[in-house]
């Protein structure tokens, strides 16, 4: 599969995800009757992309592409474990120390396949090059 088509296919997926993440959480809202938006919620985060987007832009022309990938989906997954474990606390599905849980699995896990990621990626280096190994 070329890298192209394997980026359309992962944006794809992530709009359809946030699409459905966005109509649960607008549905739970209005069944519960907190229909009311976190304006100081909003501001923060919406502060935080001017200057998030040019040091994105400068980390990733000093990065590979695809490790800078990497460490965001790393961060992306820590995110939603954390979040995760505190709806579990929310709804009462779990106990405060127990639901933390499900963050220290996604830590675990993460952690785990960025070692396999970046020890793939020490080893590929230290390889001679394919047109190298023809020539001897």
């Amino acid at each position: 599969m070329k890298l192209a088509t394997c980026f359309r296919s992962n944006r794809k997926c992530h709009s359809a995800t946030c699409a459905a993440a966005s109509t649960i959480s607008r549905s739970i809202s209005a069944a519960t009757g907190c229909s009311s938006p976190s304006w100081k919620t909003a501001a923060w985060a919406l502060s935080i992309f001017p200057p998030g987007v040019p040091l994105g832009a400068y980390v990733i022309q000093r990065l590979d592409g695809e490790t800078f990938r990497r460490i965001c989906m790393s961060f992306d997954a820590w995110v939603v474990g954390f979040g995760l474990s505190r709806v579990l606390i929310e709804l009462e599905l779990m106990e405060s120390p127990w639901a933390y849980g499900v963050l220290a699995g996604t830590i675990l896990i993460d952690v785990h396949w960025l070692y396999i990621f970046f020890t793939k990626r020490l080893q590929t280096a230290g390889a001679p090059p394919a047109s190298a190994e023809r020539a001897a």
